[in-house]
């Protein structure tokens, strides 16, 4: 009887150090995005916005995903977290380029304003939603009974 009790409690602590590890390795590209964000990139404006405005709220959906045991979607979504932070960064970047190379000294304020715009954190959180919805479709459908 104390055998099964043992190997109980064994398999409960290797259910919680599996979980632990899920939630560590799902949570560390926003530690680490962060971290940078406060260090390195805060000159840069996609991690300047975000370590500003705490980008840290989808942490939160991250973890009631996690909570209610949807690890898909919040794989997906702490991906899609770090491939638009990156895509924001470097597109967002490349396009403020663009739209900057179009001013001219004879434009009005409102419309050297409006070019000047980075949409980096704009398609961050495009990114993070294309990721929300594509996670929650693959959670679904991994839940479906085969037919």
């Amino acid at each position: 009887m104390g055998s099964v009790g043992n190997k109980t409690t064994a398999l409960r602590i290797k259910n919680i150090a599996k979980r632990f590890a899920v939630w560590a390795v799902i949570l560390l590209p926003f530690l680490l995005f962060w971290i940078f964000g406060k260090t390195l990139g805060k000159d840069i404006y996609v991690f300047e916005w975000m370590s500003d405005n705490n980008f840290w709220y989808v942490w939160i959906i991250v973890c009631i995903l996690l909570l209610f045991r949807q690890d898909i979607a919040a794989v997906f979504l702490s991906a899609g977290s770090a491939i638009g932070i990156l895509l924001g960064h470097f597109l967002g970047g490349f396009l403020n380029e663009l739209s900057m190379k179009k001013i001219t000294s004879d434009m009005p304020p409102e419309e050297i304003d409006r070019l000047s715009q980075h949409d980096g954190v704009f398609i961050w959180i495009v990114t993070l939603f294309v990721a929300l919805i594509i996670g929650i479709f693959f959670q679904k459908k991994q839940r479906k009974p085969d037919d």
